[in-house]
């Protein structure tokens, strides 16, 4: 499962990795292509191998429970993927922090959706209005308490939202200052 995985992710994770760096810093691409080059291969096979090794974990732990227990239970699939998580420790601590904000408000999605559609958020107008705003809050806190965990793109894209400075770009909202 880890060799499937891998081949199979290693060219998007490859991408993800070299495509931002040479659109966004060219000139140092050009200056060290080899290596601009090394570090997208290395963090590529780094996220490659987290997914990877996601997948192994998961199958493994649902696999032995088979061989222990006779049935399966729901509870065995969100344990596995809790086990499974731990997964993530291959990833560098800064990009951690960026697949849980990916994670989180997917997560928060997923669980609104689970609930909604089993009735227990009767109560609840407006529920998916509640997740996105949710979701928005745990990003601008990421931006507000930890701006190094957050991808440098998103990082400049909401500090112009926010009209907070960032070095050589103008905010997209200007607040009138009182002076």
């Amino acid at each position: 499962a880890f060799i499937t995985t891998f081949k199979k992710v290693f060219p998007l994770y490859l991408s993800v990795h070299l495509v931002p760096f040479a659109v966004f810093q060219p000139k140092k691409a050009l200056r060290q292509p080899v290596a601009s080059v090394t570090r997208a291969v290395v963090s590529g096979a780094r996220s490659a191998s987290f997914l990877g090794s996601f997948c192994v974990i998961y199958f493994t732990v649902v696999a032995a429970h088979r061989k222990l227990a006779p049935r399966d239970h729901k509870s065995l699939y969100w344990f596995a993927g809790a086990v499974a998580g731990l997964a993530v420790y291959v990833e560098k601590q800064s990009r951690r922090s960026e697949l849980t904000m990916y994670v989180l408000p997917r997560a928060l999605d997923a669980a609104y959706c689970h609930l909604r559609d089993r009735k227990l958020l009767k109560g609840l107008p407006f529920g998916d209005v509640f997740v996105f705003s949710l979701s928005i809050a745990c990003l601008m806190s990421m931006h507000e308490h930890e701006p190094d965990a957050v991808a440098p793109l998103l990082r400049r894209v909401l500090s112009r939202l926010v009209s907070l400075p960032v070095e050589g770009a103008s905010p997209i909202i200007h607040v009138a200052s009182s002076a």
